[in-house]
């Protein structure tokens, strides 16, 4: 029971992360960039920091929105205090290049979150095929 309790935390922290990520706007891409910041570690949050200011330069300058949402997510390996995560995405994207009509977007993204003073972070996020 500890296993499956822990299994659907580091699944959760994952699917919130993923849905942090994919969420963004040019009206709070702030508020945005900090919500995902404060769901990161490590490597991630170190390169998710160096990104930062050309993210908000370059969601500001095409109007852009992003939604998205997790349709599954399921754990590839994990242990008491790291875990690999595939999520599955669908969502929208829509800016000056879509003349601000939403266009369907999926994608796949593979997590590591690792256990942190009692939080599960992500560690390193990646898209994958």
């Amino acid at each position: 029971q500890a296993d499956q309790l822990r299994t659907a935390d580091q699944i959760e922290a994952a699917a919130k992360m993923a849905n942090a990520f994919l969420n963004v706007d040019h009206e709070s891409i702030e508020a945005d960039i900090e919500t995902v910041k404060s769901l990161a570690t490590g490597p991630f949050l170190r390169q998710y920091t160096r990104a930062s200011d050309d993210l908000i330069e370059l969601t500001r300058r095409a109007q852009a929105t992003q939604a998205g949402e997790v349709e599954w997510a399921g754990l590839v390996a994990g242990d008491d205090d790291s875990a690999t995560v595939i999520v599955a995405t669908s969502g929208t994207v829509a800016n000056k290049l879509t003349d601000f009509e939403p266009v369907g977007r999926t994608y796949r993204l593979q997590l590591e979150v690792d256990l942190v003073d009692g939080r599960w972070l992500t560690s390193d996020l990646q898209y994958v095929r």
